[in-house]
């Protein structure tokens, strides 16, 4: 079910940044592979977010439904800023000229769930709060930690 949400979604699900230098706490505490459980974009809840996975390695991040690759690129992350910063640059990505823009988003990791907010592609004014209010073109994700095996 890739539609309205698979892209937005997708899209923001890989616009986290790593700091310059190739990593840094921030980026540790992200490595790993995360799920979907709640989703707004522009006010309005999208449903299927449970179907979601995103997953941070290194300096690379990817995004996937159902096991089907459909964002991956590079990410950054300010750990040092509040609240902290990421950048999503998109690589690949199913969304026609989206490839090459970059999400600018903040992210907040609370136990094992993570919650980040990110703008449109390409839009350089980050967001400064966790909501996605109608008009407001954010999307705010919510993500569990995926258990290691």
């Amino acid at each position: 079910m890739v539609h309205k949400l698979g892209l937005g979604l997708a899209v923001l699900f890989l616009a986290l940044p790593v700091a310059a230098g190739g990593g840094g706490k921030g980026a540790k505490d992200l490595e790993g592979g995360w799920t979907g459980v709640k989703a707004v974009e522009n006010g309005k809840v999208l449903p299927g977010a449970e179907k979601y996975q995103m997953v941070f390695k290194g300096e690379n991040f990817t995004v996937s439904v159902d096991g089907k690759e459909l964002v991956s690129g590079t990410f950054k992350v300010d750990a040092g800023k509040k609240p902290h910063e990421l950048d999503l640059k998109l690589v690949k990505t199913s969304k026609e000229g989206d490839s090459g823009k970059t999400v600018h988003a903040i992210y907040k990791i609370e136990g094992d769930m993570l919650t980040w907010c990110g703008a449109k592609p390409g839009e350089e004014k980050r967001p400064t709060e966790f909501t996605s209010d109608a008009g407001s073109q954010h999307l705010m994700v919510t993500m569990k930690r995926d258990k290691k095996e």
